[in-house]
């Protein structure tokens, strides 16, 4: 449940992911909006029916690595525009060291999860050091993670809409 003030919350940033044109923000919402709007809470919608396997309204860390095939595109071009500095760092003779048990789509697909789960792209002191020496573990460790909502969704999308969408 959502209070009044977190519903708030989803509805501006539902309406700022949805807007068609800025030219209204904050003053009228025109039907384009609501076409968009509903779409994508379908969308959104459609993701739970399909993924969230237990049924709990949120998503874990295994629900949402089951969902990232459908965002896998969107997580690749963010990561080139975003972050090509710290791929190119992963990849260099010093990152095949540290991380050489994984490859650059793993760094990309968790990058993408740990954005889900927390606002933003992961630091390098969120992955894990030397995580391949045994005993092997997770790129960046998502034990403590909390589920993921329609909240964090809808920010997810703002944050892929900011960069993606404003590309001409």
């Amino acid at each position: 449940r959502m209070s009044p003030a977190e519903f708030k919350d989803f509805y501006m940033t539902a309406m700022e992911v949805t807007r068609v044109s800025e030219k209204y923000k904050g003053i009228q919402v025109e039907t384009g909006d609501l076409r968009s709007m509903s779409m994508m809470m379908y969308f959104i919608e459609s993701l739970f029916a399909v993924y969230d396997v237990d049924h709990n309204w949120t998503f874990s860390y295994q629900e949402i690595l089951s969902a990232y095939p459908r965002f896998k595109n969107f997580a690749r071009q963010y990561a080139i525009e975003n972050a090509t500095a710290d791929i190119k760092e992963f990849n260099s003779t010093k990152g095949r060291v540290m991380y050489s048990c994984f490859g650059e789509e793993d760094l990309v697909r968790e990058s993408f999860v740990y954005m889900l789960f927390n606002g933003h792209l992961p630091t390098k002191k969120n992955l894990a050091f030397l995580p391949c020496v045994p005993p092997r573990r997770p790129l960046i460790d998502f034990s403590a993670a909390k589920q993921v909502d329609r909240k964090n969704i809808i920010k997810t999308f703002k944050i892929l809409k900011d960069v993606l969408g404003s590309k001409p």
